[in-house]
């Protein structure tokens, strides 16, 4: 899948229509995919973040935009700095770290953040 334009966040939402039917040409579910993104990430910044950052962990895991509220929780992505949050937080990952995620929140990762995992 390709990335599209999210650069543009004060103009249009951060899911789109055509985001929606990417994932439908693709045969993939997005509302599954964020779901598993919402239910997943949490733990894993958990893992990763200090104990200082639950309540905003909090408010992503139980909003009912989760890409929005994760976007806010990382520095207002996307911008620069929510792009070095995210880097930051794939950099140097133990293997049990990495397996709190499924292949959804892979998709989510790769396909809304630019994050591919091999």
């Amino acid at each position: 899948m390709s990335q599209n334009s999210h650069n543009d966040p004060a103009n249009k939402p951060f899911v789109t229509e055509k985001d929606v039917q990417v994932f439908r040409d693709n045969d993939d579910d997005l509302e599954k995919c964020i779901q598993a993104f919402q239910k997943e990430m949490p733990a894993f910044l958990r893992k990763r973040w200090k104990p200082d950052y639950e309540s905003r962990i909090q408010v992503f895991e139980t909003g009912e935009e989760p890409l929005t509220a994760f976007n806010q929780l990382i520095g207002n992505y996307p911008s620069h700095g929510g792009y070095a949050i995210l880097d930051d937080m794939f950099t140097f990952v133990d293997e049990e770290d990495m397996d709190l995620l499924s292949p959804d929140t892979y998709t989510i990762l790769g396909y809304f953040y630019g994050f591919h995992f091999h």
